[in-house]
């Protein structure tokens, strides 16, 4: 007799001497667990690619804001020489700015979507192996069947 893991839920026995670990590894995917896991792996895939794009728009509105910082500053440098009365370019400089914290609202909120995604794929791949049984197995003649007759010759 042998004692070995069986696994309920898919109806696996695990190998002669074989670890939760890699009977847990072996159990076959069920359809709709496997449908399951393709959806959120291509629902990660185009968030990530979002954040990719995301970050890219971060840094351009960063470089706008500076370049709209840089402009007002120019134009308005008559200021101190007395010409020129009334400050020119601060609204533009409020919009760049309240502009890049949008897009980085916006990373944050993908950041958080792709860790949640992660984390129902993590859910996925875990098995909980407190559902493995041990059975012991007795050869039993009832499960050999002949198939055919034949005569060998052994020298």
């Amino acid at each position: 007799a042998v004692e070995v893991l069986y696994d309920p839920v898919s109806r696996t026995y695990g190998e002669f001497g074989e670890d939760e670990a890699v009977l847990a590894m072996r159990i076959p995917r069920v359809a709709s667990e496997r449908k399951k896991r393709q959806a959120i792996e291509s629902r990660l895939a185009k968030k990530r690619s979002d954040l990719a794009i995301k970050s890219q728009e971060i840094s351009g509105r960063r470089m706008e804001k500076w370049a709209s910082i840089g402009t007002s500053i120019l134009s308005n440098i008559n200021i101190f020489t007395g010409r020129k009365r009334t400050v020119t370019g601060v609204g533009g400089v409020l919009s760049k700015n309240r502009m890049e914290q949008t897009a980085r609202d916006r990373k944050e909120r993908l950041e958080a979507e792709i860790a949640e995604l992660e984390q129902q794929l993590a859910e996925l791949n875990d098995i909980d192996t407190s559902r493995f049984e041990t059975r012991t197995l007795k050869p039993a003649r009832a499960d050999v069947s002949e198939l055919r007759r034949e005569l060998v010759w052994v020298y």
